[in-house]
């Protein structure tokens, strides 16, 4: 296929430096976690879309596709769109009420109309950020240097963490912190949605440290030992991140996340077994050093695991009574907070205010029931076997396959526990990953 023409280049190229900006900056003030910073951020995300889309329009020599060849994503993907539009319709007075009376619907399916705009917005937002991570994606030197531009920026929030940590770990942005004080959170509030966050970071570098070493061995090429020493080096700082967070599901997952993602790489790289065992002793001893040095408070908090279940479970058990009440039109998306007194009893503490059900897929059949809360699901599933067929098609495409796996685990097994992804930083963060990911193991994937 021919090479982009130099007005495609330059216009990828900067549409690639506004949308690593965004993703940049989003974490900064709280994780973008408020409706104002939300309406901000997705602003911005519609007008480089808008920008980009007339610019193609005149670009002659484009040859970049605009959307994935697997149709199922974008069908599920709009799917959810019209149903968030749905929810907010006039239609709650033609609608049955349910048997047990608890959830009757007033004059829309959500609870709260506006609370569902703003999310739907936000979901769209997502769409588009994947979307345009996709479109600029699909040049493989690009591709290297999104995947390391990233790693960077994540790496920069680990390191500044870690210094607010040793220097005053009870100050946000300078103010106060109010919650999870004594605990590395950054800029965020919530120490598990940063573990999230670090997480990811951690499986990326350790994607690119796997491609400088076991990629360029695979090609016959020599490793990039230097750029392999860098993205170590960052991992070990993200790793001594998550362990000052004190998340123990939020290590757990990253863990999990880097290890797949690493296991992936060596196997499909198509090495010797001796080159493969070499590979994990380095990780087994950098594991044990960084715990000994961070893992301290970490330890500490496994005692009360017991305990945090059994909280837990209570609470899931409420949220699933929730669920039933209204099991295939939901609450609305955003509703769970309004909706969870209509459930919420001892022994889940009252003293408390449960504004999220700690756990993503819960949350997503509450608010958009059983079959649409489903999709988003569906369609991260579809990628995971879209990344698992490209693992043996080349470096780039094996790359982007073994962040992509190993992001969506991490991802997927912290989502069981918490609410990271409903997270507006995070959330930006996963599908521009994910758009790269899909890119990088596309077939229109030009060298």
């Amino acid at each position: 296929m021919p090479m982009m023409g130099s007005k495609g280049l330059r216009r990828n190229d900067i549409t690639a430096l506004l949308l690593i900006g965004l993703v940049s900056l989003a974490p900064i003030p709280l994780a973008s976690n408020r409706p104002g910073l939300w309406a901000i951020t997705d602003m911005l995300v519609f007008a480089i879309f808008l920008a980009q889309a007339v610019m193609r329009v005149f670009d002659t020599d484009d040859r970049s596709r605009f959307l994935p060849r697997n149709r199922v994503i974008i069908i599920l993907f709009i799917i959810t769109s019209i149903w968030h539009a749905i929810q907010v319709l006039p239609l709650g007075a033609i609608l049955p009420g349910p048997e047990s009376g608890l959830a009757g619907f007033g004059e829309t399916i959500s609870l709260v109309p506006g609370q569902t705009v703003l999310m739907g917005l936000n979901f769209l937002a997502y769409g588009v950020v994947f979307i345009l991570a996709y479109q600029i994606g699909q040049r493989p030197d690009r591709t290297l240097r999104l995947f390391s531009w990233t790693g960077y920026m994540i790496g920069a929030f680990a390191f500044y963490a870690l210094y607010n940590f040793a220097v005053d770990n009870n100050a946000l942005l300078g103010l106060p912190r109010q919650f999870y004080v004594g605990d590395a959170a950054g800029t965020f509030v919530n120490r598990n949605s940063f573990a999230t966050f670090l997480g990811a970071g951690l499986v990326l570098n350790t994607g690119l440290v796997g491609e400088a070493i076991f990629g360029a061995l695979s090609e016959r090429r020599r490793p990039a030992l230097q750029t392999a020493l860098l993205h170590a080096l960052i991992a070990a700082v993200l790793l001594a991140g998550l362990l000052a967070t004190h998340s123990r599901m939020g290590l757990f997952a990253g863990l999990v996340g880097a290890v797949t993602c690493w296991l992936l790489m060596m196997v499909r790289s198509g090495i010797g077994w001796r080159i493969k065992a070499a590979g994990v002793a380095p990780v087994v001893v950098g594991l044990a050093v960084i715990a000994a040095l961070y893992g301290h408070g970490l330890f500490e908090r496994l005692g009360s695991s017991q305990t945090d279940f059994d909280v837990r479970a209570s609470l899931y058990g409420q949220v699933w009574q929730l669920v039933l009440e209204r099991p295939w039109l939901g609450f609305g998306a955003g509703a769970f907070e309004a909706a969870f007194p209509l459930v919420h009893h001892l022994p889940v503490s009252p003293d408390l205010l449960w504004d999220k059900a700690h756990n993503t897929y819960l949350t997503l059949v509450a608010e958009l029931g059983l079959v649409v809360g489903a999709l988003p699901v569906l369609i991260f599933l579809v990628l995971a076997v879209r990344f698992a067929r490209a693992l043996s098609t080349g470096p780039v495409a094996r790359l982007g396959a073994g962040i992509g796996l190993g992001v969506l685990v991490q991802v997927g097994v912290h989502s069981l526990v918490d609410f990271s992804l409903e997270i507006h930083a995070v959330a930006l963060l996963f599908v521009f990953l994910m758009g790269i990911g899909t890119a990088a193991t596309g077939k229109g994937h030009r060298p």
